[in-house]
């Protein structure tokens, strides 16, 4: 009942709220976040008293003439990424309340972006599955290319030729994996019919669901929508897209990819591996170049999602326990990261990183938050940013010593590009009048602040949730294989 609540409640309230009088939309959205917060904290209380509780699970019949089944449940895995989205759902709507007139359609898109998201994160049938990833696609779009800037419409093309090619490839892989099956779409039965063919026929399933996860990370060579959907698309649209919707890709290879495709999985290992490095350099030197700020961080964004992309395919507990780590601490990173960002081009006008200088002065307790925040992206130790990132450095070393020293390559130039904007930004001679951020603004800092040093102070608040979970999972895959 709990995950059925996590996944309906937000669809429903997104046409709730739709009638909401515009001066109380605000209000009445963030007290339904609450709410869903609060239902996701009864879940993780239900699952540390018992793995196995049955209001964390649900099935009934869908489509039956077909075998789809309503299959929903969450286990450790699963529970840290709704976890997140219940977490950073309130903080996505207090960002720039007043900013947008239609803010009863803007909210109705995120809850309903929400409850897709969920369904993504819970769904044990292939059919569920790939329809609410289907659904989470289309809110985003309608929110990049109403609210986006003046090039919306040509850059929420592009993010749609890539989504589309991707689900379209995914939906024929899970096709033809149905049809080898016994004629249902449970995930189990997906396994086993993708196990049981040959490696041939494994190979073309993989490619299929690997364009989808690989367009959605994004990681080289199909991350040609990430840096201009990131700049064109609202604040509210930005924080979507890169503290939540990355982590959908990454939860596809873990759940979907590599368990029904072991055998094509095996063969494209080492050069997926390699592939996942390249892209974490890649991005990182061209971050480097960048002189516009949300741009900047889409490319520091992309390389710590590669990264993780690499930890998840290294296939050991380790690398898994690291990225998931990674997963959750990196949407409260770059949440903290692109407000902060959109609180200086607000001040300013500006998003040139080198025509503003000396904001400091002007912005002294903001300057403080955002340090803070800048060194756990580049995983200062006793930050979030570092237990994930440094456990899966040490599983690559012990994978390849070679491809972790590349890999590590990424969390160096990291401090060079974001601590080269902070100095641009913060210090020297100011030519601004505006005074520092409003109380609200230093309370939203601040509780992203606290997350970050409670989080890097005691990672296993998340491991104590996940640990057993990865386990059973490793032992499931192993059984199916």
């Amino acid at each position: 009942m709990l995950t059925n609540t996590l996944i309906l409640f937000p669809l429903i309230f997104a046409l709730i709220i739709r009638a909401v009088p515009r001066n109380i939309v605000w209000s009445v959205s963030l007290g339904a976040s609450l709410f869903q917060f609060t239902v996701t904290s009864l879940a993780f209380y239900n699952f540390l008293d018992s793995p196995e509780h049955p209001g964390l699970k649900n099935s009934f019949q869908w489509i039956q003439s077909i075998g789809a089944n309503w299959d929903v449940a969450l286990d450790g895995m699963s529970l840290i990424m709704v976890g997140l989205i219940s977490l950073l759902l309130p903080l996505v709507l207090v960002v720039r309340k007043n900013a947008i007139a239609e803010t009863h359609n803007l909210h109705s898109l995120i809850w309903w972006m929400t409850g897709a998201m969920v369904g993504v994160f819970t769904a044990t049938d292939g059919l569920l599955f790939y329809t609410f990833w289907e659904f989470s696609l289309i809110p985003i779009y309608f929110i990049c290319l109403k609210w986006g800037d003046v090039d919306r419409v040509k850059t929420t093309l592009k993010f749609f030729l890539y989504t589309l090619a991707g689900s379209l490839s995914m939906l024929a892989a899970l096709i033809y994996l149905y049809l080898q099956g016994d004629g249902s779409w449970s995930i189990q039965h997906l396994y086993q019919a993708g196990a049981s063919l040959s490696a041939m026929e494994q190979q073309l399933i993989f490619v299929g669901l690997f364009l989808a996860f690989a367009i959605k990370i994004p990681i080289v060579p199909f991350h040609g929508w990430q840096p201009d959907t990131y700049q064109s698309a609202p604040l509210q649209g930005t924080l979507l897209l890169s503290t939540l919707m990355g982590k959908m890709g990454l939860w596809g290879i873990i759940k979907w990819l590599i368990p029904m495709t072991p055998i094509a999985f095996g063969l494209y290992q080492n050069g997926l591996i390699v592939l996942c490095v390249i892209s974490v350099v890649y991005a990182s030197v061209i971050a480097l170049q960048q002189t516009e700020i949300k741009r900047l961080f889409a490319w520091a964004s992309m390389a710590h999602v590669s990264l993780m992309a690499a930890g998840i395919f290294v296939w050991q507990n380790g690398g898994l326990e690291g990225s998931l780590q990674q997963m959750f601490n990196h949407g409260v990173i770059t949440l903290a990261l692109f407000y902060c960002g959109s609180v200086i081009t607000t001040k300013t006008g500006v998003t040139q990183i080198f025509s503003m200088s000396g904001l400091r002065n002007n912005m002294p307790s903001f300057s403080g938050f955002f340090l803070w925040i800048v060194m756990a992206s580049i995983a200062l130790p006793l930050t979030s940013g570092f237990p994930g990132e440094f456990i899966i450095l040490s599983t690559l070393y012990q994978y390849n010593p070679m491809i972790a020293a590349f890999a590590g390559l990424g969390t160096i130039l990291g401090a060079v590009y974001m601590l080269r904007a902070y100095h641009q930004m913060m210090h020297g001679p100011s030519t601004y009048t505006f005074h520092d951020i409003h109380q609200n603004n230093k309370a939203l800092l601040a509780v992203g602040s606290v997350l970050i040093l409670v989080l890097g102070l005691f990672p296993n608040l998340l491991s104590w949730v996940y640990d057993g979970s990865i386990g059973n999972f490793f032992l499931q895959f192993s059984s199916n294989q």
